[in-house]
């Protein structure tokens, strides 16, 4: 796949200091050109009816080039006179590959005993320069002193190396499930700061080398059993320990933790008649932070801008509590209360009034707590249109520390996801989505409401071997990132624009036999480091 892509991000944010004020304009372009080409190949073999053994390889091959990226941001005084204006022009040029290797075991004995081995091999490579070029001007557009050039120049190395041994058995009444697993991930990223002043120059205050290694090995075990007509009961328990290092080498700094946690499960479901059936669940669970949320080090958007990673960012935790009533096998009702200490918010800003400065890094958030109630329902509104509806309402509250200062909010979110199927005869089908989002707090900003509407046309042919689909996602360009707060040193405004609206069409034939078997699936086994490798949630 290639094509381009942009995003732009509009900062609007005020520092007052005493009798000193400054309101910064800051606009953020980007437009840029992706490469990102994927492969896979595997192999399954039966030893034997209850026996089989796989192996698969896959990865992808991503190259990101800038073709314009710039800040253009302007100071004015307290009477919104121009102080001054500057312009950053920015070239960036980022490889990044992965791969992951995965072999698999399974076998089903005559006695009802399964097992499965899968173990995964997982390496993302790849290298990150960014060359910005500032140049400053004064009220009357001549330039205020020389430029501001640097770079910086960060390779990339993750390994993890992933197993996990899995059974279950049948005992009676009684189901088992149970396992092991063990992981082992290392990450090692340099970072080279650099400045120009007739030569670059490597700034050492600025580069700084990163170390991470981290080992989960983990123990669960479920059971699952009829405790009377109707009534089924569900336990579980995972016990994890935990070992991590993060070992700043330049700063000299190192952070380490061990730690062991229990995550257990309850699952009760009670089948009253065939028209209710109601269930009740708890699960306690972690989320841990992506890897590159954890490297130290600073990108400049601009003289006054950074990016930052929090090499002290915890993991957070969830306590998560659900009841949830089934009418007729149709109507979905949930409702469900949630507790998270130390919520990871992956942007959150900070003042610094002495430089007037503003840097962006993840961060834990004391506390937050949600209560929730969900409606949701299947309609078959006519014989060619069937719709798919959820109605949910949430009451939020956050509890966190900005430098000495509690911030403490409650928030009420409605929520509203609908897709209208339809079938228009002669192998024309379409379907049209649409979700709404109210007022809502992320981190320290409040956001507006947002929603998007998507839509989509298919044509089939040649006894359905051929079709051609438009797809529009958010046709009307109206998923769109909006946040404010006014609290403590803070005054800031956010929008961010990306590429939310798109239109895509294309053309797809089957070749060859129709009913060929299908790839058997595995566990994901290595599901989670991924996403952690690669910047996911």
């Amino acid at each position: 796949m290639e094509g381009k892509g942009f995003s732009k991000t509009i900062y609007d944010r005020t520092i007052v200091d005493g009798p000193t004020q400054v309101r910064f304009d800051q606009v953020y372009g980007n437009l840029h050109w992706l490469k990102n080409y994927g492969y896979r190949a595997g192999a399954d073999y039966n030893l034997g009816n209850n026996t089989r053994i796989g192996a698969k390889i896959y990865g992808t091959l991503n190259k990101l080039k800038t073709l314009s990226r710039y800040s253009d941001t302007k100071l004015y005084n307290a009477d919104f006179t121009l102080k001054q204006k500057y312009y950053t022009n920015a070239h960036t040029n980022d490889r990044r590959d992965n791969i992951n290797a995965n072999v698999n075991f399974d076998h089903s004995s005559k006695s009802g005993l399964g097992i499965n081995f899968d173990a995964d091999y997982l390496a993302y490579t790849g290298i990150k320069v960014n060359s910005l070029t500032t140049h400053f001007y004064k009220p009357d557009e001549n330039l205020d002193g020389p430029p501001q050039v640097v770079r910086n120049t960060m390779p990339l190395s993750i390994r993890i190396g992933v197993a996990k041994l899995d059974f279950n058995k049948k005992v009676g009444k009684f189901n088992f499930e149970g396992g092991v697993k063990s992981s082992f991930v290392k990450a090692d990223n340099e970072m080279v700061y650099e400045d120009f002043e007739n030569q670059w120059i490597v700034d050492s205050l600025r580069s700084n080398r990163f170390i991470y290694k981290e080992n989960i090995n983990a123990a669960y075990f479920s059971f699952r059993r009829p405790l009377t007509p109707g009534v089924t009961l569900q336990l579980g328990l995972r016990l994890e320990h935990t070992r991590l290092s993060g070992h700043s080498t330049t700063l000299k700094k190192l952070n380490e933790q061990n730690y062991i946690r229990p995550f257990p499960t309850l699952f009760l479901s009670h089948v009253l008649n065939a028209a209710h059936t109601l269930t009740w669940s708890y699960g306690y669970r972690i989320d841990r932070p992506n890897y590159q949320l954890l490297n130290p080090f600073e990108s400049y958007l601009d003289p006054y801008t950074t990016l930052r990673g929090n090499p002290d960012l915890q993991p957070q935790f969830t306590n998560n509590f659900q009841f949830t009533h089934l009418f007729r096998g149709v109507v979905n009702t949930n409702i469900a209360y949630a507790i998270t200490r130390n919520l990871i918010v992956n942007e959150f800003p900070s003042i610094t009034k002495n430089d007037s400065k503003m840097s962006l890094s993840p961060e834990n958030m004391s506390f937050s707590r949600h209560i929730s109630i969900t409606i949701s329902a299947p309609l078959a509104l006519t014989s060619w249109w069937n719709l798919q509806a959820s109605l949910s309402g949430r009451l939020s509250r956050y509890r966190t520390f900005y430098k000495q200062d509690q911030f403490l909010v409650k928030q009420p979110t409605l929520s509203l996801m609908m897709s209208n199927t339809l079938s228009f005869g002669k192998e024309w089908s379409g379907e049209i989505s649409g979700n709404y989002m109210s007022r809502r707090v992320y981190g320290l900003l409040t956001c507006p409401p947002i929603g998007a509407v998507n839509l989509g046309v298919q044509k089939t042919f040649f006894q359905k071997k051929a079709s051609v689909k438009f797809i529009g996602q958010d046709v009307f360009w109206t998923s769109k990132f909006v946040g404010s707060t006014h609290f403590a040193d803070l005054d800031l405004t956010v929008q961010s624009l990306g590429v939310s609206q798109t239109f895509t069409i294309s053309l797809s034939y089957k070749f060859g036999a129709q009913n060929l078997s299908k790839e058997k699936p595995t566990n994901s086994n290595a599901e989670e480091f991924q996403k952690r490798a690669s910047g996911g949630s």
